[in-house]
């Protein structure tokens, strides 16, 4: 029997540990974020929609347990700001092949209601995104052909499928058509990206003269919604049975019938004031 390299077994059990570490502790992260940001962050001041969030500083304001969802709501004295980050894989395909719907209002009622949808997703924009990935597959672990392959993956689904998308939905701004282009006069920008960690990062910024703000208003009211997959031409959404008279379930505990509907979770954000 060949002995056994023992400092191979314990960087072996290092590694392992490692792994077990970083899992609890990004749990551990997520359990002591509130379900949903109520309290006022200023924006950094250093702030770029790009999809990148190391202005960030990865630290986010909530996660909701609803979609899941890491995010963060902030403001400065011109812009409002929504950054969401997924680092469910069944989520962020959700979100690459369906779209976000971000809602807010200056009242607790559908008067004055403000809308933001991106990426406008449709069937032939899944089909160019599954293209991008094996076995039509969005989720940057699904083959095993090592690191390489993986970051060449995502790659390309952010050079070839992502970046495809190239129209913002804005309703409720008279002074904004309903379809603008990323590249807007009207200084709405919008960054979405697969980072090095195979999360996704999103980022939006809305001037706050498009929110029917009065001067003195301390209040929004605000919606998050994951609208559901589209798929490609030739698809129809899959029937998904119960597991032992409970939820399918997937990837994090996610519910694998909510990816053919919408998802959302609503609270109230306090602005925060100039320092």
């Amino acid at each position: 029997m060949a002995h056994l390299n023992m400092k191979n077994v314990s960087t072996v059990l290092l590694s392992i540990l490692a792994i077990v570490l970083s899992l609890f502790i990004k749990e551990t992260s997520a359990q002591k974020l509130p379900d949903t940001q109520t309290a006022g962050l200023r924006a950094p001041a250093n702030i770029k929609i790009d999809g990148k969030l190391g202005e960030w500083e990865n630290k986010f304001g909530a996660y909701n347990k609803t979609i899941p969802l890491f995010y963060t709501i902030a403001n400065d004295d011109n812009n409002l700001y929504i950054v969401l980050h997924s680092k469910n894989s069944l989520i962020t395909s959700k979100i690459l092949t369906g779209g976000v719907r971000l809602t807010f209002n200056s009242l607790k009622r559908d008067k004055g209601m403000v809308a933001i949808t991106f990426p406008i997703v449709g069937r032939n924009d899944v089909a160019n995104l599954y293209k991008q990935m094996p076995a039509g597959s969005v989720d940057a672990n699904v083959n095993n052909g090592g690191q390489q392959t993986r970051d060449t993956q995502i790659a390309r689904v952010n050079s070839k499928g992502i970046e495809s998308y190239k129209l913002i939905r804005i309703d409720g701004v008279k002074a904004i058509d309903t379809l603008i282009s990323i590249y807007n006069e009207e200084e709405v920008r919008v960054g979405l990206k697969i980072d090095d960690t195979h999360a996704l990062n999103y980022e939006l910024a809305i001037p706050l003269k498009y929110l029917s703000l009065n001067e003195d208003q301390r209040k929004l009211f605000y919606n998050i919604k994951v609208l559901a997959k589209v798929l490609p031409p030739g698809f129809e959404v899959p029937i998904i049975k119960t597991q032992n008279g409970g939820p399918p379930l997937g990837a994090g505990g996610v519910d694998l019938r909510s990816l053919s509907a919408d998802t959302d979770f609503s609270s109230e954000y306090i602005f925060a004031k100039k320092p």
